[in-house]
């Protein structure tokens, strides 16, 4: 997982308001100057061939319409390359990479902001969690393409309904635990699959909105015992690995996990199913595990600022939309799609996409970078070691102040 704060639906909607022009949802991009350009925009990407033949084509009218030629490149090592290119100035149009680097980004000056380039009726079909991946201090950044997370995949053999809140979670999991086999797992010590339960008692989780380490809060320490209760129930030294291994082996009803397991468990011909994480037993709040956006973003060095709008307005259209989908299940971040009757087919695409709905963007501020570690040691320290929750969170809190101080 690379995956992992969030604004407000307030910021969200301050932003998309401050914005100003317009394109339609297939994707069609009129030239405003009533002719087109003779131009060839760079767009650096990560992904495999197979995607991004299907993206290349995907594009195919918008160059018949615009005259706008794109040049996708693969890139090994994509953010050191962005790294050296910001302080060199050299960098390519375009770059399509996850929002959690947003901030760090823009701190470079390797990123535009999109305000004035992109309105809100650019953005009227795209799912409000992704805007607000890409928005930063008020700012739109990026325009999203698809998105990733995580939800509750059990075995219906085991499991007919699974359970609709924590304390039911909890239930399942000490019943179905024995003879080896679980009721249960997460990746105990991961926090990007652990934000579920963080998120559903207090959207700050491991850091604020502004930027200051946020692991010692009541709200966390009640989730760390929780966690801790939870965890009685899972095998020893459990991690990612072995969480995916024994729910393949038929001995796990149930797990936190995202898409990337699916193709694997339909190979095995596993009778799963898909389902909200459990809602919290004290605030009926929905679980709002970290969701990953991928999107594209306008590079410092962008050679045309129009040219490249048109491109991120078409990116934004269904004709983009549906060539993700078709790549293998990747979940389009436009809503329209799901009104085609080829991805309505697709329950588990539009499992996922009820999940990430509730969800919210992983944090794109550059303080998030330095939190993954203190939040990892938390876990690792109350989850496996089963150390005391409140004096754990008081020695991590401490370290993720510091590393956060050390940044400055």
């Amino acid at each position: 997982m690379k995956l992992k704060k969030i604004l407000t639906a307030f910021v969200s909607m301050a932003v998309m308001s401050s914005l100003a022009a317009c394109s339609s949802s297939k994707g069609s991009v009129n030239d405003d100057s009533g002719g087109k350009k003779n131009i060839t925009l760079t767009v650096w990407h990560q992904y495999l061939p197979d995607t991004e033949k299907l993206l290349i084509n995907s594009f195919k009218d918008f160059t018949k319409q615009t005259g706008i030629k794109l040049k996708f490149e693969k890139q090994e090592n994509i953010d050191n390359k962005i790294e050296i290119g910001s302080q060199s100035g050299k960098l390519p149009d375009i770059i399509i990479r996850s929002n959690d680097m947003v901030g760090k980004l823009t701190v470079m000056g390797a990123i535009k902001p999109l305000n004035g380039l992109i309105s809100k009726s650019d953005l009227k079909n795209t799912m409000k969690t992704a805007i607000d991946g890409f928005t930063y201090r008020g700012k739109l950044y990026g325009v999203p393409g698809h998105l990733e997370t995580v939800t509750l995949i059990y075995n219906k053999d085991l499991i007919p309904e699974p359970p609709k809140t924590m304390d039911e979670l909890l239930q399942k999991a000490k019943q179905l635990s024995k003879d080896n086999k679980f009721g249960f797992l997460i990746p105990p010590k991961d926090p990007y699959f652990n934000s579920c339960f963080f998120n559903g008692s207090n959207k700050d989780k491991y850091l604020t909105t502004d930027g200051k380490a946020s692991l010692n809060t009541p709200e966390n320490i009640e989730t760390l015992k929780y966690l801790k209760q939870l965890s009685k129930y899972y095998p020893k030294d459990l991690d990612n690995q072995m969480v995916s291994q024994l729910f393949d082996d038929k001995k796990v009803a149930m797990m936190i996990s995202g898409p990337w397991d699916i193709a694997k468990l339909k190979q095995l011909k596993i009778n799963y199913g898909l389902a909200l994480i459990p809602i919290s037993s004290n605030t009926n709040e929905p679980a709002a595990p970290f969701v990953s956006v991928q999107g594209m973003m306008m590079t410092s060095s962008c050679k045309d600022e129009q040219a490249a709008a048109k491109v991120l307005k078409y990116y934004l259209g269904e004709n983009v939309a549906m060539a993700y989908f078709k790549s293998g299940g990747y979940m389009p971040s436009n809503s329209s799609v799901y009104n085609k009757a080829e991805v309505k087919a697709d329950k588990d695409i539009l499992a996922f996409k009820a999940q990430a709905e509730v969800g919210i963007a992983q944090p794109n501020i550059p303080e998030m970078g330095v939190m993954w570690q203190p939040a990892t040691d938390l876990l690792q320290g109350t989850i496996v070691l089963r150390q005391d929750p409140q004096k754990t969170a008081e020695k991590f809190q401490k370290r993720a102040e510091d590393a956060i101080s050390n940044m400055k």
